[in-house]
């Protein structure tokens, strides 16, 4: 198993889940 590709995919997943939350909040902040 291969730490470093996991490591890469949960902080990509990160990423995406926090961009989505920020533009849900941008969204209703309008």
């Amino acid at each position: 198993m291969d730490y470093a590709a996991l490591l890469v995919n949960v902080a990509q997943l990160t990423v995406a889940i926090i961009a989505l939350a920020v533009s849900i909040v941008a969204l209703r902040r309008k």
